[in-house]
C-alpha cells in the first residue's frame, strides 16, 4: 500500500506497535479471525506518514497504545482493542463484558500489560517481520480497492 495523502473517511486504520510481538500476534489474530475486514494495518512508527496533521498528535506516535482510527474518530488504550474486536466479531460476548467495565479500570489493566509487555514477550526485530508477511500486504491491498 502507498503512503495516503489523507485518510479516507470510509476506511478505518489500525496502527499498532510494530516492535511488540504481543501486538504482532494480535494483528495476525484479527487477520486470521475476519480476513475480509476493511482495515488497513500499519505499525505505530508511520502514524505520521497516514494521519492528516490535524489529526495527527505527536505524542500518539509515542505513546504505549494501539491507536484506531474510525469514522473520523480515534479509539486508544482499551476502546481501540473494543472497537477493533467488535468491528472484526471476535469474542463479541467477552469483549462486551470488558466494556461495561469502567474506562479508568480498563485503561489501568490495558496500562499495565503495555508497560511490561516487551518483559513478558520480548522485543521484535528493528524490522517489523509483519510488515514482510503477504497476507497483511494483500489485505492492505484489497482494503484500498475497497
Amino acid at each position: 500500500m502507498d503512503r495516503l495523502s489523507e485518510i479516507s473517511v470510509s476506511k478505518s486504520y489500525l496502527f499498532y506497535d510494530g516492535e511488540c510481538p504481543l501486538c504482532i500476534r494480535a494483528v495476525k489474530w484479527v487477520l486470521k479471525k475476519d480476513p475480509k475486514l476493511p482495515v488497513f494495518f500499519i505499525p505505530l512508527k508511520s502514524i505520521k506518514d497516514y494521519v492528516p496533521s490535524d489529526l495527527y498528535y505527536r505524542e500518539l506516535a509515542q505513546m504505549d497504545t494501539v491507536v484506531y482510527y474510525k469514522n473520523k474518530i480515534l479509539y486508544t488504550h482499551s476502546d481501540a482493542i473494543i472497537e477493533i474486536a467488535r468491528d472484526s466479531k471476535t469474542h463479541v460476548c467477552l469483549i462486551n463484558c470488558f466494556a461495561i467495565l469502567p474506562k479508568v479500570f480498563r485503561d489501568l489493566l490495558y496500562r499495565i500489560v503495555a508497560k511490561y509487555r516487551y518483559i513478558f514477550v520480548g522485543k521484535a526485530n528493528e524490522n517489523c517481520p509483519i510488515l514482510g508477511n503477504q497476507v497483511l500486504k494483500e489485505h492492505n491491498k484489497s482494503v484500498a480497492n475497497i
